[in-house]
């Protein structure tokens, strides 16, 4: 099944928005990235990215929305 679409739909929404990850580093949500073996969620801070798969979600790896 082609989860691609869903992923599109419920997580471009969400581009833009800031989260805390469990040492307290602000991140940035920048998108999503279709990579040749897996899906994967893009967050960004200043000289750094982290590529996280997308078989999970953002709170279940460790990332917390700031409001």
């Amino acid at each position: 099944m082609n989860n691609w679409p869903k992923l599109v739909e419920e997580y471009a929404p969400l581009i833009g928005n800031k989260y805390i990850d469990e040492e307290n580093n602000e991140y940035i949500f920048i998108g999503l990235l279709h990579g040749d073996d897996d899906y994967y969620y893009v967050m960004w801070r200043k000289e750094k990215v982290r590529l996280l798969s997308c078989v999970g979600i953002l709170e279940q790896m460790g990332f917390k929305a700031v409001n």
